[in-house]
């Protein structure tokens, strides 16, 4: 015991209640901040993407047709193929940006500031850092009819900031997508309930609109219901089941 400056005694070991109380609470501001933490980044990152979205200062080595969706020997031969053909032809590179958002990627001339390609994430199926140029890499992009199509960049800085910048996208858009997907399957949940819901209770109201005209008891057991009244009974049930079932 400690006493206080007024003489009043109190204890200075605090009580099991205390602590496990203390502990809750703390327990429970540190599941909140969390929680807001976790929030407030994924909006910074969606946030990130939206329009106008991210622009990397880049060249165009080229364009070629490939055979396949993905695959990095595949990726790397078109791009030293493409590499080859731009050295013997002696020509500039055209100039362009990379613009990265939540449409995809575009591809805008730098000197009209034409956009010349818009390819959406969902038709991009490789990505490849190149091995032998660190500010090169290149990416497939479905273009339709079982076509693909490799596109060969050549950008001003090391290619890992704009690759990196791809794979962020890549995940908030499957993060997107998935949140989408499981809000809509939880809407269609409480939509189901809510049919079943209303269907059990139109039942309910019918049966009972049924007994209180009197013209038939649905007593199924008892001894006042004749084997008559007790089948017209359960074909009215019925066919208010069958109804509320075609409606849905």
């Amino acid at each position: 015991m400690v006493l206080s400056q007024t003489g009043c005694a109190f204890s200075a070991i605090p009580s099991m209640r205390n602590i496990y109380e203390f502990q809750s609470t703390v327990e429970s501001k540190a599941v909140d901040i969390a929680n807001k933490t976790s929030k407030n980044n994924e909006q910074n990152v969606t946030s990130r993407f939206q329009f106008p979205g991210i622009d990397f200062t880049a060249k165009l080595i080229g364009i070629a047709d490939v055979e396949s969706a993905r695959g990095e020997e595949m990726c790397q031969e078109s791009m030293l193929r493409l590499k080859q053909i731009v050295k013997q032809s002696k020509q500039h590179k055209q100039k362009i940006i990379v613009n990265i958002s939540l449409v995809g990627i575009r591809i805008v001339d730098t000197r009209t500031q034409a956009v010349q390609s818009i390819h959406e994430i969902s038709k991009i199926s490789f990505i490849l850092r190149d091995r032998f140029d660190h500010r090169a890499f290149g990416y497939v992009y479905d273009a339709g009819d079982g076509h693909h199509k490799f596109y060969a960049v050549k950008t001003e800085k090391p290619a890992d900031g704009l690759v990196e910048t791809l794979r962020d996208l890549f995940q908030t858009v499957y993060q997107k997508k998935k949140k989408e997907e499981k809000e809509f399957v939880k809407h269609t949940h409480e939509e189901s309930v809510q049919i079943l819901a209303s269907k059990i209770l139109k039942q309910h109201e019918h049966v009972k609109a049924i007994q209180e005209t009197g013209l038939i008891t649905i007593n199924v057991g008892q001894d006042d219901v004749g084997p008559e009244s007790a089948a017209v009974g359960r074909l009215w049930i019925i066919a208010d089941v069958c109804d509320g079932e075609s409606e849905v």
